[in-house]
Parts: C-alpha cells; structure tokens; sequence
C-alpha cells in the first residue's frame, strides 16, 4: 500500500531532512574527490588509443574476411594442408617461385596458379597471425584500463572468438586433403562474421561512452 503524503505536512517534513541527512552523511563518509585534470587527460588520451586501435583491429579483420573469401574460392588450402606454417613451409614458399604466373592472366585462371593460391594462402595465414596479436595486445591493454562492464564484457568475448576462429582455421587447413572440408570451412566463415559483430560491438561502446 502506497502513502501519499500532503506538501508541508509533518510527514513529509521528515521524510526530507532524512534524505538531507542521508545526503549529508554519504558526502562525508564517502567523499568523491574530484578528478585530477592531468589524471583526466591521461584516462582521455587512453580511451581515445584504445579507440584507435579498435579501428584498427577492424580493418585488419575486413582485410581478413577477403582473403579468406579468396581462400575459399580458389580453393587454395589444398595448396599447403599442414600447421604450423614451418611444417612442409618450403614446398608453399616455392609456389611463389613459380613467377611465370604472376600476371594478369594467372590472376583470373587462378584454378591452374599455383603462384596465386600460394600468395593468396601466405596472406591469409600472415593476417591471421597479426590480427590474433593485435587482438591479444589489445585485450590486455583494456583490462588494465577503465572501461564500462559492457566493454569489458566483449573484451572478454572478443578473446573466446579469436581463440575458436583460430581453430577453426586450422582445422580447416589440416583438414583439406585432396577437398575442402565443407563444415570446417563455414563455421570458420561463420566465426569470421561472430568476429567481427564483437568487433563492431567494441566501436559502438566506445562510440558510446564518447558521447556520454
């Protein structure tokens, strides 16, 4: 049962010196001191680098999602089926001897390149390496920042993909011999995009928190 209470009657009259006298109390017990103006540009200047580099991560991930539509449209994991990248490494780096087709031609008769679905797959893998760095580097670097619970809730989910991507990748490379296997390969497409909506998450809480 809800009380109304009348203006200027005794009720509420105490109910608002109470709220004084609760106000007043939490001032002097637990005082919020004011931000020091070079703490203030130092936490600034911190969330405007992480911004950036959230930036960008997300590029390097578009570039990412390229090179593995390239990847699985050439076809070109049947060209070095085998992780890490040093094992049998030299029998793909001699694929990008084969100079000959490395022309416009080679480029759109990709099925028969071999110099292309090894660049290609040499990319892949390169950008690959990368992108897990800057997302490790980047995830260390927000926890130990002030960010908002949200932010630091897709930290954390942008740490449990990169890992589940990163075996699904290998997955599907150890996995193509002789043909590309089909579920590997599309949870590894799927993850990309889970990826990247983390990714795209990230920037709007940023974006965010700017404008609050």
């Amino acid at each position: 049962m809800q009380l109304e209470l009348k203006p200027n009657c005794t009720e509420s009259d105490k109910l608002e010196l109470i709220s004084i006298l609760i106000e007043k109390y939490e001032k002097e017990t637990y005082p919020i001191d004011p931000p020091h103006p070079i703490e203030a540009i130092l936490f600034r200047l911190e969330q405007l680098n992480l911004k950036k580099w959230a930036h960008i991560i997300t590029g390097v991930l578009f570039l990412q999602i390229i090179l593995g539509g390239l990847m699985a449209g050439m076809r070109a994991g049947l060209i070095h089926p085998h992780f890490p990248f040093f094992l049998h490494g030299d029998r793909l780096l001699n694929t990008l001897l084969e100079t000959q087709e490395a022309n416009a031609e080679g480029m759109i008769n990709y099925e028969a390149s071999v110099f292309v679905k090894g660049l290609v797959q040499i990319l892949h893998r390169g950008t690959a390496y990368l992108l897990s760095g800057l997302i490790i580097w980047f995830y260390i670097k927000a926890r130990k920042s002030k960010i908002s619970n949200r932010l630091r809730f897709a930290n954390n989910l942008l740490l449990g993909m990169l890992v589940i991507q990163f075996l699904l990748g290998i997955m599907t490379v150890i996995n193509s011999l002789g043909r590309i296997p089909l579920v590997y390969g599309a949870l590894h497409q799927c993850g990309a995009l889970v990826l990247l909506a983390i990714l795209l998450f990230v920037n709007f809480q940023f974006w965010k928190q700017e404008k609050s």
